[in-house]
């Protein structure tokens, strides 16, 4: 393996066999874009053709099993803490359901000093606490007051922040969290400080230990767009960024085009759910540039090529800009936001 930049290191992980699609595309387009620089992937479920293929790319490296005691999706400050603990000055963690679009390397060369960099998280349909909150519901002493929901769908640290990692790692060990992923994802089921990894890291930015580290936000529309669903994406966001250029990550947040296109959805959906999610699906960023990595991956991918004539319409309206296409979806769906969460 040959990596010529050894100052930051991309790292993924992902267990479920049936988003081997979604890893493909997230390894493709970050080599693409990015040839100099390591991309670990911990992928227990690889076999020998998932082995060649990620053969051919010289900056990938592939482990063949979870970080160490890492569970489901609460893995990455595990995967995190080695690179930086064997000397990377940056370390991202990029979730396995997101495309990079340009260099991934100069966007966080732009962030200046040693700031911890995260995505900014969608709205929701309720009311979320802010980051002191959550930090006095897990006991800790309040510090700084982060009103802005963080993803960590990507997150950026350096070797200063090792701290915050194994406290991100420690908590996500804890029992009582662990016993609370058993439940259904919803503020029903799980307290907001225990909802998901993103949500410990959250409230622990918000204690007074980790009060003084800087924090920078991957902005929605400028440097990351969730895609999948017409209110991940609001209209509001789209009108502020129709003459940005396109933004560096592309993160399908919702129902992923490889399971909302597979045969089973629509039996366990109805045909009014499974028409709307499929045609969101094929006016979505995610999948429109999804085309320009089909040969990379080196396997069929039949929605790639979708078209429908509603599709098509929306995508000529767009006029090939991301923040237009699907825009009317958006009005409706931003509207619809207000009242309940149903698209």
């Amino acid at each position: 393996m040959i990596v010529k930049d050894n100052k930051i290191a991309f790292v993924l992980s992902e267990d479920r066999p049936d988003f081997e699609l979604g890893v493909r595309l997230a390894i493709a387009s970050i080599s693409f874009h990015a040839p100099d620089n390591l991309i670990r992937c911990h992928i227990p479920w690889a076999n020998n053709d998932f082995q060649r293929w990620c053969d051919q790319f010289k900056n990938v490296e592939l482990v063949k099993g979870k970080s160490k005691e890492a569970n489901s999706w609460n893995c990455k400050p595990h995967a995190m803490i080695p690179l930086l603990e064997a000397g990377f000055e940056k370390v991202v963690w990029i979730d396995s359901d997101i495309l990079v679009t340009n260099d991934p390397v100069a966007v966080f060369g732009k962030f200046q000093g040693k700031p911890l960099v995260t995505a900014e998280e969608p709205a929701k349909p309720y009311p979320v606490p802010d980051s002191v909150e959550q930090a006095k519901a897990w006991g800790w002493s309040p510090g700084i007051r982060r009103e802005n929901h963080i993803s960590s769908c990507i997150v950026m640290a350096q070797n200063c922040h090792l701290e915050l990692l194994r406290d991100w790692q420690k908590c996500l060990a804890d029992p009582k969290y662990l016993e609370y992923q058993s439940k259904p994802f919803s503020p029903e089921h799980r307290p907001f400080h225990m909802m998901g990894d993103q949500d410990v890291l959250f409230s622990l930015l918000g204690s007074e230990k980790h009060a003084w580290l800087k924090l920078e936000i991957l902005r929605i529309g400028k440097d990351i767009l969730h895609s999948g669903t017409a209110s991940a994406y609001p209209s509001g966001r789209r009108l502020c960024s129709v003459f940005n250029p396109c933004p560096a990550f592309l993160h399908a947040i919702a129902g992923k085009p490889w399971w909302v296109f597979s045969k089973l959805y629509p039996t366990i959906h109805s045909p009014w759910q499974t028409w709307i999610h499929r045609l969101q699906q094929e006016i979505s960023p995610y999948v429109i540039y999804s085309r320009f990595f089909s040969k990379l991956v080196e396997i069929p991918i039949p929605w790639m090529k979708r078209v429908t004539i509603l599709g098509l319409f929306f995508r000529l309206m767009g006029f090939g800009n991301l923040a237009l296409t699907g825009l009317p979806l958006a009005l409706v769906a931003t509207s619809l936001f207000k009242v309940k969460n149903i698209v």
